[in-house]
């Protein structure tokens, strides 16, 4: 192909005639409808000689005539099949050649669009556009912007030119400039970082780019914790304006990056993580954040923050005491949650049931339950404090043997308190563990509320095979997150937190055990796309993580920024993912499948499937893009 156009070059001096202004401009009034129309006929002809012999004689500057709709004479062969006068005309000298491929038409379309959307042409001829200097960037926005008319073409259209390399950050750019909202968003799912640029137009204060680029709530999240930890506090409060006003809940957006840096904080450093934290806690509304989940992970840090903004919820503090969650609440009150409404609340639940059989007993088991999370029990009865006393001292007589037995059975009767207090005097947690496995799986929460590691128990279970225990922790910490995915609010799962814990302790072997045993791998694929962690991703990969539910899940739950980097990391076949996408329960299979579609899966991969191409409307609320839309055509 390099002597592609060697028969033509002899040629190129012909289209650029200069004669005489005066000439020129008589021929223009005098002949200009039958020259056009000449070279049009030549050029729908494939007829060179002719259109060379015309241009010639009406002594027509090539390079800047234009047909209607705006197009040039390259638009025009393009959309002709024209391929011997495309081939002539890419041969012309540079200037002629830079400004007929640069040029765009009435719609905004260069011949490099037109090349790609229409089959007649060539890939050798797209080729010689992008090395003649076609602008490859602007061509991909435009095309992903392109209505649904152009769907059956677009995707293989999008697949030619992530061949050739476009600069997604230009692309992303245009589109902005342009306000493309579909082609943001597509770009997004790219690869493109849309969040960085948010961060970078709303660190600018460039109201008219950040309003373009808060249309995805992933996007404004990743912003939200971007600007927080970079303290960038103007730059924050401008996105979430904007991204109210842009019909995105901010609220929501600001909740789940507090919460996803309340739970990946020893991972962060602790000045920045606080402060990120303070930043982002007046900005929370009315969106519940799930306290006792942070308060779970042990971050006294973010519970503090939202104690100190007024955001913190005083029923979590009796709801956590009702189900006996030392864990959650020793953070609390490490946080400096007040312990006399504790105390006040106990007293108040029990003084009624006094007389009852269980009322005294229950009732003390509460009290043990603050005192192990480090509250102030001095004002409590002395017949109380004796009570406790007792039993602690019991404890410390006894044997290890006898602890053992003692934490088997707290465990069984759900005393956490007791629990905990047998842990710290040398309890075995594993050989309970292993006890409550076989005896009474719902038992197994239990030693996670008095203080047990979650990642150690579930990792400890995984090399032992004791399949009750995981269930009871995983289906534990399912229910308690209420989440189905760890991408929807920022919280990752227990089992999402012990294999990336597994994997960032070098244990490879403890990790294969993980998939498919416990995880399919594709939420913590979505993990490390959320936190960037590209390693972590091929790591994960290697693992036999499942790349392609990864993907669906990402684009089912709108965690546009994730999905793009599977992608632009190539760790996903587009065409695996569509056909899982068609067979997966509980996904929005159609717009999933319109959007691979767009990005170039294969055709093949959706044989005999419909998808109505009405849903591709090009407005900002575009079915294929809307968190309302669940309905579909199929």
């Amino acid at each position: 192909m390099d002597n592609l156009f060697d028969n033509y070059s002899r040629l190129s001096p012909a289209f650029r005639v200069n004669s005489d202004p005066s000439s020129e401009k008589e021929d223009c009034s005098v002949n200009a409808h039958g020259s056009i129309a000449a070279i049009r006929h030549a050029i729908r002809d494939d007829d060179v000689d002719a259109f060379i012999d015309r241009a010639m004689r009406f002594s027509i500057d090539v390079g800047s005539l234009r047909f209607e709709g705006g197009r040039n004479c390259l638009h025009l062969a393009m959309e002709c099949g024209s391929t011997i006068v495309v081939r002539h005309l890419l041969a012309l000298n540079y200037d002629v050649v830079h400004e007929l491929v640069n040029a765009r038409d009435d719609d905004g379309m260069t011949p490099l669009e037109h090349s790609l959307l229409h089959s007649h042409i060539g890939p050798c001829v797209v080729d010689h556009l992008c090395g003649a200097g076609a602008p490859v960037s602007y061509s991909l926005a435009k095309v992903l912007q392109l209505p649904a008319v152009w769907n059956g073409s677009r995707g293989d259209a999008v697949q030619t030119l992530i061949r050739t390399g476009p600069d997604l950050t230009e692309a992303l750019a245009i589109a902005v400039e342009n306000k493309w909202p579909e082609s943001i968003r597509l770009l997004t799912i790219l690869g493109a970082p849309s969040s960085e640029a948010l961060v970078r137009a709303a660190i600018e204060q460039d109201t008219q780019k950040v309003t373009q680029l808060t249309g995805e709530i992933s996007t404004v999240r990743a912003a939200i914790s971007k600007l927080a930890k970079a303290d960038q506090w103007d730059a924050l409060y401008l996105v979430c304006a904007t991204a109210t006003a842009n019909n995105v809940t901010h609220t929501l957006a600001v909740r789940d990056a507090f919460q996803q840096i309340a739970a990946t904080f020893r991972d962060e450093d602790p000045v920045r993580h606080a402060n990120a934290l303070r930043l982002l806690t007046p900005l929370i509304t009315s969106a519940f954040v799930r306290c006792k989940k942070i308060a779970e992970f042990g971050n006294a840090a973010a519970i503090k923050a939202l104690l100190d903004a007024g955001k913190f919820q005083p029923q979590v503090s009796r709801s956590t005491i009702n189900v006996g969650n030392l864990r959650a609440l020793r953070t609390m009150i490490t946080a400096g949650v007040p312990t006399g409404p504790f105390l006040r609340y106990v007293q108040a639940k029990y003084r009624d049931q006094v007389h009852s059989e269980s009322g005294p007993e229950d009732a003390l088991k509460a009290f043990r339950l603050l005192a192990c999370a480090g509250a102030d029990i001095s004002s409590l009865p002395e017949e109380t404090l004796a009570q406790i006393a007792a039993q602690n001292q019991v404890i410390s007589n006894a044997t290890s043997r006898q602890r053992d037995y003692f934490l088997l059975d707290a465990a069984l009767k759900k005393d956490v308190a007791h629990v905990k207090t047998l842990t710290d005097k040398g309890g075995d947690w594993k050989r309970a563990l292993k006890g409550l496995s076989k005896l009474d799986k719902s038992a197994v929460p239990v030693l996670i509320d008095a203080g047990v590691n979650p990642i150690e128990a579930l990792v400890y279970a995984i090399n032992e095979e004791l399949n009750p225990a995981i269930e009871a922790l995983i289906e534990t910490d399912a229910k308690r997150s209420d989440v189905s995915t760890q991408a929807s609010h920022g919280i990752p799962s227990l089992a999402t937190r012990a294999l990336i814990d597994r994997l960032q302790n070098n244990d490879e072997t403890t990790a294969r055990k993980f998939i498919p045993t416990v995880t399919d791998g594709a939420k913590e694929l979505v993990y490390a796309a959320l936190a960037e962690n590209e390693a972590l991703a091929r790591t994960l990969v290697r693992l036999n993580a499942n790349a392609s539910a990864a993907l669906v899940s990402a684009l089912n739950e709108f965690e546009y920024e994730a999905a793009g980097k599977l992608i632009s990391w190539k760790i996903v076949d587009l065409g695996s993912a569509l056909r899982l996408a068609i067979d997966m329960p509980n996904v929005d299979r159609a717009r999933i499948a319109i959007i691979l579609y767009t990005l170039g899966a294969p055709r093949s991969s959706i044989e005999g499937i419909h998808i109505d191409p009405q849903l591709l409307s090009q407005e900002s609320t575009s079915p294929l893009f809307s968190r309302q839309t669940r309905e579909y055509n199929l």
